[in-house]
């Protein structure tokens, strides 16, 4: 979090998340949205899938900035420049987030990147946050997103969790929950790391598998040879 918002500082337009499916992009995205002051006005845009009318539409509608129904891509654009230009007036930063961005097409980054173009002497007036799987990088490396890759300023990659970071995370979201940081043990931990390849998406659902099958055997500790059980199970149903 603290790295992408250095990403996003005062001169900054773009930063860029990336991560495989499960690493907790959207988490930490939510993390850093939930933390910002007062100053900073921020949008979430969830799965899109938009055409460049699409996109200004939705930037209206976060943001609850007012449009004409049947509104061009110029009026779109003139009326969230004008809420930026307010905002930038009474002290208030632009933020924008964008989940799932590698669904977005070429010519809709590129609209995106032509919204950034308002800036002051010092700093961009919207500023975004791309948040992806690894093939938004592969994107951005083409031709004709060449622009908008050299404004991204800040650029961090979700990696799995290694067998530590895994046994660690476990712990914690014991605590959190208000249970026994102990009740897996460090050779499941293991286990779990194995399986899940360091997915915390997957290591959430192994361990709910197995607290679930420990609670019907009347189980107060969950044994190694549950958690293999439920490692099986719910690697079964997923994708290679």
């Amino acid at each position: 979090i603290t790295h992408l918002n250095a990403g996003l500082g005062d001169g900054g337009g773009f930063a860029m998340l990336t991560g495989e499916v499960g690493t907790g992009k959207t988490t930490v995205a939510k993390a850093m949205l939930a933390n910002l002051d007062e100053s900073t006005k921020a949008g979430l845009i969830l799965n899109p899938t938009f055409s460049s009318r699409d996109l200004l539409e939705a930037i209206c509608d976060e943001f609850k900035i007012s449009y004409p129904q049947d509104a061009t891509l110029k009026q779109l654009n003139q009326v969230i420049h004008h809420y930026l230009l307010r905002n930038h007036k009474v002290g208030w930063q632009t933020l924008l987030v964008i989940d799932e961005a590698q669904h977005l097409a070429a010519d809709v980054l590129e609209q995106l990147r032509l919204l950034t173009n308002l800036e002051t002497d010092t700093r961009k007036l919207l500023k975004v946050l791309l948040v992806g799987q690894p093939e938004l990088q592969r994107l951005l490396q083409t031709t004709q997103l060449r622009q908008l890759a050299q404004r991204i300023t800040g650029r961090y990659h979700l990696l799995p969790l290694d067998e530590k970071e895994t046994a660690d995370y476990i712990a914690f979201r014991l605590h959190t929950a208000g249970g026994d940081q102990q009740l897996f043990h460090r050779s499941s931990s293991k286990l779990i790391a194995k399986y899940s390849h360091g997915i915390p998406r997957l290591i959430n659902l192994i361990c709910d598998k197995a607290l679930n099958m420990s609670y019907h055997q009347g189980s107060v500790v969950v044994d190694k040879q549950t958690v293999q059980q439920a490692c099986e199970e719910v690697m079964q149903f997923q994708a290679d």
